[in-house]
């Protein structure tokens, strides 16, 4: 089973997405962390701005023992997102009355719940009571969870764009490649009259054109070959010296008009079909006038 992609592009895309990956599993922890601790700031100075007004508020009623007054005031401070629940006591410890913002919420100091706090209520620096209270927190769970939503949409957001420009450079990249890989292949059967004409200044296209540049000295020496070859086989054609032309397996590869007569053959076509090995050339009377050439 074959787990490495096969193509560079998919290869590139997959590392920069891990990259990525990687790089918003380390940001997400730390921005979380630092939207809580904003959130937790915010709600230690609200508490603080509104327990001086809790407690001048409180201080009459537990005074006076207005039991009704200190149960309106209570059930109107409690809020799910605020005070979850407030008891309020008397200088002797007895609870007076109490609210909480949401019946599921369960008794005070129940593990799970909000840490309690206890305030002391004073007239004319007496103290005359305390209240007892739990901050909700509601609007850090909120905030940690929105802050997690954010930083996952930047997160996809920033992959779809990376990727997006991942792919056109890759594109880019690879056509090149794909140009330079089609000309090697057209090379490799013969056709060196193929260019990869490979635009640009990047590493690809500076061996596209060193690779275009090698097939221009390919075929301009393949072309002068040929034209010797020609030139020489015009040379030999008419000379009065019978000349043989052998390839590397010693098979008659060329025979001018006077090694056709030599051999008592009409034409130079009708040795070629008639004969082919070397040893059938060579007989006796014919070593003074031969020329065997080799290829």
């Amino acid at each position: 089973m074959r787990l490495v992609p096969k193509t560079l592009r998919v290869r590139l895309i997959l590392a920069v997405i891990a990259v990525e990956i990687a790089a918003f599993g380390l940001l997400i922890p730390s921005a979380v962390r630092l939207i809580e601790r904003a959130a937790e700031q915010a709600n230690a100075q609200r508490l603080a701005e509104t327990l001086p007004l809790l407690q001048a508020s409180l201080a009459g009623p537990i005074f006076t023992r207005d039991l009704a007054t200190l149960r309106s005031l209570i059930e109107k401070l409690v809020d799910p997102d605020g005070f979850t629940f407030i008891q309020v006591y008397d200088e002797s410890g007895r609870l007076l009355v109490e609210a909480t913002a949401d019946a599921g919420l369960g008794s005070p100091g129940v593990a799970g719940q909000p840490p309690t706090r206890e305030v002391p209520v004073f007239i004319a620096e007496r103290q005359v009571g305390s209240a007892r209270l739990a901050v909700s927190d509601a609007p850090i769970a909120r905030a940690r969870r929105a802050a997690i939503a954010d930083v996952a949409i930047i997160g996809v957001l920033g992959v779809v764009g990376t990727v997006g420009v991942l792919l056109l450079a890759t594109w880019i990249l690879t056509r090149n490649l794909a140009r330079l890989r089609g000309a090697v292949g057209a090379v490799a059967q013969g056709r060196l009259e193929v260019r990869a004409h490979i635009a640009g200044r990047d590493e690809a296209a500076q061996t596209g054109r060193a690779f275009d540049a090698m097939l221009d000295r390919l075929q301009a020496a393949r072309l002068l070959a040929r034209e010797t070859e020609a030139n020489f086989r015009a040379l030999i054609e008419d000379s009065e010296l019978a000349t043989f032309i052998l390839d590397e397996d010693w098979r008659l590869d060329f025979v001018n008009r006077s090694g056709a007569a030599l051999l008592g053959f009409g034409s130079p076509e009708e040795v070629l079909r008639e004969v082919r090995s070397a040893a059938e050339l060579v007989h006796e009377g014919n070593f003074g006038n031969m020329v065997a050439l080799k290829g």
